[in-house]
């Protein structure tokens, strides 16, 4: 559905601030990753502020087809992070669930605060 700017008054398509988020998120994770938590990398870290992002939007966590489509990579490849970050402990998640990706409240937080500082 798409959304109404009352600022422009213009038809923004959601797929297309999604690019523009992931955009900017692609940013934000290149400029952090220095200062990041350690044992990441950097497309890591974007599949992370990635799924925060879109829950801002959305209200609800993001498939692995939804990261996918976003970020323009496949499927197996945010599966692939998301088991990584797992692994570092980074996130918990259920395996019987689509959209049950969970991240341990001290890295959210962190992740939180990056994106908050973007806005500045």
């Amino acid at each position: 559905m798409p959304r109404a700017s009352s600022e422009l008054s213009v038809t923004i398509d959601p797929k297309m601030l999604c690019q523009t988020c992931c955009i900017t998120v692609r940013k934000m994770a290149a400029k952090q990753r220095k200062a990041g938590p350690p044992n990441l990398t950097a497309r890591q870290l974007e599949v992370a502020l990635t799924y925060i992002r879109y829950e801002r939007i959305h209200n609800i966590a993001p498939t692995f087809d939804e990261v996918a489509d976003m970020m323009t990579i496949k499927r197996i490849t945010v599966f692939e992070h998301v088991v990584h970050m797992q692994e570092r402990g980074y996130l918990t998640r259920d395996k019987h669930r689509s959209r049950g990706v969970r991240f341990v409240p001290r890295f959210r937080t962190w992740l939180e605060s990056v994106l908050g500082q973007s806005k500045s």
